[in-house]
């Protein structure tokens, strides 16, 4: 591999050799050791641990009491308000299918009933039909269909 080639690092990295060297800063407090006067009315806020342990507490308390906090009734009202309206949603939706299964069938049966009108004018025409003209071929057939015809009818 030639050497002469390779690429050269642009940046050294920090090593303690190129570090300065760690020196102590002096830090000089009030002769009293106290807080700049800014941090004087403030106070620390609550850690997650201790406003964990204060939930918990509250609600070994509610459970202590048997009674509910007013905000969980008032969840509990929205909540079955909701499942009362969603309830309404889905009977009204389920009648509106109702209704429209049986205009379904309804059109159905009239199309059942305009078929059999058709199938019975075309029985009729046949039956009507005179064979006297027709060649014997088609003769037979016509004949064949009004035999066919007066034994359903006759059932």
């Amino acid at each position: 591999m030639d050497h002469s080639t390779r690429k050269t690092k642009s940046t050294k990295n920090a090593s303690p050799q190129s570090s300065p060297p760690i020196t102590p800063e002096v830090v000089h407090l009030d002769e009293d050791n106290s807080v700049p006067s800014s941090f004087v009315g403030l106070e620390r806020p609550a850690s997650r641990t201790a406003e964990k342990e204060r939930i918990r507490k509250g609600k070994t308390q509610a459970r202590a009491t048997g009674g509910s906090t007013p905000a969980s009734i008032t969840l509990l009202q929205k909540f079955d308000e909701e499942s009362t309206k969603r309830d309404t949603r889905f009977e009204r939706a389920y009648i509106q299918q109702q209704e429209l299964i049986e205009i379904e069938k309804q059109n159905y049966m009239q199309q059942q009933e305009m078929i059999e009108i058709e199938k019975h004018k075309e029985e009729e025409r046949i039956m009507n039909t005179d064979t006297t003209n027709m060649p014997p071929s088609l003769a037979r057939y016509y004949e064949s269909r009004k035999a066919s015809i007066l034994a359903k009818m006759s059932l």
